[in-house]
């Protein structure tokens, strides 16, 4: 299953108009922890993870979202947009409720990309 993951797992970041989206597509799971991680840190500011393209997230994808809205503090926020109705409510299960939004509150989530990021290299 890992190895499965890890084959059909992207991950994109850009910068819109000062928030930084980071687009993983497939499920974020142990096998992809690091490179979603890698992503996120990377953000400063204001950041959105833009969850249309994702089909499953397990604890360590949880787990990278809370260590990076922990990061930012109060010097920035993270927000999760497009969630799935699974993912979603395992966020709010989870007691991440409060990183959710519909989309349309963050009309940079769906401008066309301004300047991509390169991360990790």
């Amino acid at each position: 299953m890992l190895d499965s993951s890890r084959s059909q797992f992207r991950i994109s970041s850009r910068l819109v108009d000062g928030i930084t989206i980071v687009a993983p597509h497939g499920e974020i799971d142990l096998a992809v922890r690091e490179e979603f991680r890698e992503h996120l840190r990377a953000c400063d500011g204001v950041a959105v993870v833009d969850l249309a393209a994702t089909t499953f997230v397990d604890s360590s994808a949880i787990g990278v979202l809370v260590a990076q809205r922990n990061r930012l503090g109060t010097d920035g926020s993270l927000t999760v947009a497009k969630a799935n109705a699974h993912i979603a409510h395992v966020l709010t299960l989870v007691g991440l409720h409060e990183l959710l939004t519909d989309g349309s509150s963050r009309a940079a989530v769906a401008a066309p990309p301004e300047q991509p990021l390169t991360v990790g290299g």
